[in-house]
C-alpha cells in the first residue's frame, strides 16, 4: 500500500465521492460506495457501464485511492487528449491536494483514464 499523507488520502477520497455523485452515473452504475474516516477506506463499486454493450470493458471495478491516483497520473500525462481547462484544474488539485478544483466533469475524466486510459465516454 503506499504511503500518504492524510490531506493526500482525503483529496483523492474526495474526488471519488465527486465521481460518484455527479460526474460518472451516466455511464456508469454504483452498486457499493463507502466512504469513511480514515479517506482510505473511501471506495466505490462500478457495477455496470449503462447503455455500452462492449464485453473488453470487463467485470465490476473497485474504485479506490489508488485507482483515482492512477488516473490522475495518466490525464496528466504529455500528450493525453484533454480539454486543457480539466488538465489545469487537475493539475492545480493534485499539487495542492485540494480537491475544490476538481468539479463532477474533471473527476469523470479522472475516473475514466484510471478505468479505460481514455476518454470512452461525454
Amino acid at each position: 500500500m503506499v504511503r500518504r499523507t492524510a490531506e493526500r488520502e482525503q483529496f483523492l477520497a474526495d474526488i471519488i465521492t465527486g465521481a460518484i455523485e455527479g460526474g460518472i452515473n451516466y455511464w456508469a452504475a454504483t452498486e457499493e460506495y463507502k466512504w469513511d474516516c480514515p479517506a482510505q477506506d473511501t471506495h466505490a463499486v462500478i457495477r455496470e457501464v449503462l447503455d455500452f454493450d462492449a464485453p473488453e470493458y470487463g467485470p465490476p471495478v473497485i474504485m479506490t485511492l489508488d485507482t483515482i491516483a492512477r488516473g490522475i497520473r495518466i490525464l496528466l500525462e504529455p500528450g493525453v487528449e484533454i480539454s486543457p481547462d480539466i488538465r489545469e484544474a487537475v493539475r492545480e488539485g493534485n499539487r495542492d491536494n485540494d480537491a475544490c478544483y476538481i468539479d463532477a466533469d474533471a473527476a469523470d475524466c479522472i475516473v475514466q483514464m484510471a478505468i479505460f486510459g481514455k476518454l470512452v465516454f461525454g
